[in-house]
């Protein structure tokens, strides 16, 4: 479907004219249904794939009227559910918007909209939901932790790291954490006590980065994503000018099959 999405949806030049926006765009998808965001315009388009027509058919958008809130820099779908942040709200406090889609109406209508606990919160840079559960990054070394409770997104406890975050990604009671910043360590895997709502630490992976080279001197800016057992972590090395002056980039992605705690890799190795 990831395939048929991107051959059938084309962005209207007479509508995001600039080359920024095109640079920012940001894409979701999960079962039938795909999300885009023109970051730069805080635009989103909802589309449900039709496989009868084989394409994508819009239902819907959703334009914030506050360009600068950076809507869509980071999206979450899960079934009929989307979360959607916007980490500049207010210059610094951040928000995300949470949407659902109308099945009788066959559009997509803004739910919940949750704003940062603080003025300088900066609130879900990243973040990832499923089923009910919801991360977002909050600070530095700080993740919260929300549910969908009834009518309502709760907060329900703040999840503390040792190390700078990245980005998180949540499946069941299950979470990983990808780090930055002046660490050996590439990511943490985090289980939540169900009775307590409180995250506790399983286990932070270091990592060894090899070859040496243009770019593998940081280990920020690490992506990462969770399924069931499965963990996938990638992240962009910076661009330098080789002997030719040619821009090089290094770019790392590995895929961790099968973790859990009994069953771990202690040291992930770039080839």
């Amino acid at each position: 479907n990831t395939g048929k999405a991107l051959k059938s949806i084309e962005f209207d030049p007479s509508v995001s004219p600039s080359a920024k926006s095109y640079l920012i765009q940001n894409i979701a998808i999960s079962d039938n249904y795909l999300v885009t965001a023109n970051v730069a315009a805080g635009v989103l388009d909802f589309y449900r794939y039709d496989t009868s027509q084989n394409k994508w058919i819009k239902e819907g958008a959703y334009d914030d009227p506050v360009d600068a809130n950076k809507t869509g820099s980071d999206i979450a779908i899960d079934g009929e559910r989307v979360v959607v942040s916007a980490p500049q709200y207010n210059s610094t406090m951040g928000r995300f918007y949470a949407f659902e889609r109308n099945a009788s109406t066959q559009q997509w209508q803004l739910t919940h909209t949750v704003n940062g606990p603080g003025s300088t919160s900066n609130l879900a840079s990243s973040l990832d939901f499923h089923n009910t559960r919801i991360l977002a990054r909050l600070g530095p070394t700080t993740v919260a932790y929300y549910r969908f409770e009834g009518p309502d997104i709760n907060l329900k406890s703040i999840l503390n790291t040792s190390h700078d975050v990245v980005k998180v990604s949540i499946f069941n009671d299950t979470a990983v954490v990808s780090y930055g910043g002046a660490t050996s360590n590439a990511f943490g895997t985090y289980k939540l006590n169900t009775v307590t709502d409180a995250w506790g630490l399983v286990q932070n992976i270091p990592i060894t980065v090899v070859p040496a080279g243009p770019g593998n001197t940081t280990l920020a800016h690490r992506d990462i994503d969770l399924h069931q057992n499965n963990i996938a972590i990638g992240w962009p090395g910076r661009g330098a000018l080789n002997s030719s002056n040619v821009v090089v980039n290094n770019v790392g992605a590995v895929v961790l099959k099968d973790f859990s705690a009994s069953n771990s890799k202690s040291v992930i190795n770039l080839v």
